[in-house]
């Protein structure tokens, strides 16, 4: 009887310290606000997120070529374009749908940008390599950003019905609180939309190397800009995205007015980023 009393004694001591989140866990490899300050690589961290949501070879967005004559799917299950043509994509099942993977993506952008970029030190022993990192980093942030804006437009953008306008998406530069902001967001024009990615994609294009790889004459500038960082966002693919953003601006879908200075832009951009020969890393 005595065990049974000194077993029910525990267990309401046990409940009346619940109370004081005696046994709440432990938050598990979630870091918020300074905590990201820290350590490096957890402030990294928030930029590497970001690219999670870049696609591989297997997605449906990478393998178009399927849906023409250039290609064939070698299997029957996970084929969205069979999908598509057998009647299944509708407002609530569309295999193009970008919508939650591309804004989350650009949270992890924008909260990087606003919030830790510039307040994190990115080496405590030499002041050129911590300003070079803030400096690629930023404009790494900046380049993803405009990417999966993009994505969003080609998805997501055409003419509204109610209003007839070319409607973008909701551009959202900065971090918003889910909890207390309004998240009613307004569509912005597309022109609006291209401008602002345009700007993105220029500041990355200006901060950014044509492409990492080893200085053998300054090996120091390896640990910025070296071919570690092979997989990262550089200047090449940054013009590339430029030259496929005001191509898509210039066509027949996004171009109604047929206007010609859209498409000298749009030819423009894929001749500078063949003929670009800007040494890497960009020059001080």
């Amino acid at each position: 009887m005595k065990k049974l009393y000194h077993l029910f004694l525990t267990f309401a001591l046990l409940s009346a310290a619940g109370c004081n989140d005696f046994l709440d866990p432990d938050d598990d490899n979630s870091y918020k606000g300074d905590e990201l300050l820290t350590y490096i690589q957890r402030a990294e961290g928030v930029l590497l997120n970001a690219y999670a949501s870049v696609p591989n070879a297997n997605q449906i967005s990478v393998m178009t070529d399927v849906a023409t004559d250039n290609a064939v799917w070698n299997t029957s299950s996970g084929n969205a374009f069979r999908n598509i043509v057998s009647g299944e994509w509708s407002s609530t099942n569309n295999p193009f749908d970008k919508w939650s993977s591309a804004y989350t993506a650009i949270g992890y952008c924008n909260l990087f940008l606003d919030e830790l970029v510039d307040r994190v030190e990115w080496s405590y022993s030499d002041a050129w390599l911590c300003e070079a990192f803030r400096e690629r980093l930023t404009a790494e942030a900046r380049g993803l950003r405009a990417y999966y804006y993009m994505e969003l437009l080609t998805a997501h953008s055409g003419v509204g019905v109610n209003t007839g306008r070319l409607l973008g998406v909701p551009m959202i530069m900065h971090p918003i609180d889910v909890e207390e902001g309004d998240l009613d967001f307004p569509r912005d024009t597309y022109e609006r939309c291209v401008a602002l990615v345009l700007e993105d994609l220029q500041f990355a294009i200006d901060h950014l190397p044509y492409e990492y790889k080893n200085n053998s004459e300054k090996p120091e500038e390896d640990r910025v800009y070296g071919a570690r960082f092979a997989n990262r966002l550089c200047g090449r693919i940054a013009m590339a995205l430029k030259a496929r953003l005001l191509l898509q601006a210039a066509s027949p879908a996004f171009n109604p007015d047929n206007d010609a200075a859209k498409w000298e832009a749009a030819a423009g951009a894929p001749a500078a980023a063949v003929d670009w020969s800007r040494p890497s890393p960009p020059p001080s």
